[in-house]
């Protein structure tokens, strides 16, 4: 059934780099793999974003926009570009999360973006990490929980860090160096750099859902549930969301 739900976008996707770029993606070898799980990853932010009703959701709605063109930009070889949008995703998360429920600070911070109470995203980390998780969820193991965030915030720390050097540059390997067109091209080594982090992403914007949006989650339908499940490949986090909150 997930594999019939991925197809049709598949087939767009591949149809759409054939009839604009001219590429053969079923002739690049990971290009499979790659879709697959990117399409898996889109419909499963998708079922969120249509369950969520706060004005801030427009940073969500975001983060499936920087999927979306991820996917497009890796496939076509532009590596550097793929990866910026990642870290995006996990800025936006944070952002969301905290305008969710600062809806007062985001209408202030539309009408004039000087007016946001927070200096770097590092402060909304620290939000998610010191929210009085106790005052909103009963009936759970906090301890674990408490172990879920520490988790989550490292892991966010840590791929945030990575795709900064590319952002900044930090040395020549995270330089692209295509000074000609024809420089530019995808390989296998490039799908799966920029697939390793995007499973990484997206099983923390999951989990992150998960803790925040329990109430959202149980209106799902049982294919939502199940492909969300899927998305999330870090097997720690599967462990900690189940001792925490029961069957997810």
């Amino acid at each position: 059934m997930i594999d019939q739900i991925i197809e049709g976008p598949k087939k767009e996707i591949v149809e759409f780099l054939n009839s604009k770029y001219n590429l053969k993606v079923d002739t690049i070898l990971g290009s499979n793999n790659f879709l697959n799980s990117s399409i898996m990853s889109l419909i499963s932010l998708k079922f969120w974003d249509e369950a969520f009703k706060y004005d801030s959701k427009v940073y969500f709605d975001e983060i499936v926009s920087n999927f979306n063109q991820m996917t497009i930009l890796a496939l076509l070889g532009f590596k550097v570009p793929a990866l910026i949008l990642l870290r995006r995703c996990l800025e936006n998360i944070v952002v969301f999360i905290y305008y969710k429920d600062h809806p007062v600070e985001f209408l202030k911070k539309e009408m004039d973006v000087s007016k946001r109470n927070f200096d770097k995203v590092e402060d909304l980390l620290n939000y998610i990490n010191d929210f009085p998780y106790n005052a909103f969820l009963n009936d759970i193991d906090l301890n674990q929980l408490k172990f879920l965030i520490q988790d989550l915030k490292k892991d966010w720390q840590e791929n945030y860090k990575l795709l900064s050097n590319y952002v900044h540059s930090s040395n020549t390997k995270y330089l692209d160096l295509h000074s000609f067109l024809s420089d530019i091209a995808t390989n296998v080594q490039l799908l799966d750099e920029v697939l390793g982090f995007s499973k990484s992403i997206i099983s923390y914007i999951h989990a992150i859902c998960l803790i925040f949006f329990q109430t959202e989650y149980s209106t799902l339908n049982p294919m939502a549930k199940t492909m969300i499940r899927n998305s999330i490949t870090t097997e720690s986090y599967k462990r900690k969301l189940i001792t925490c909150f029961g069957e997810i």
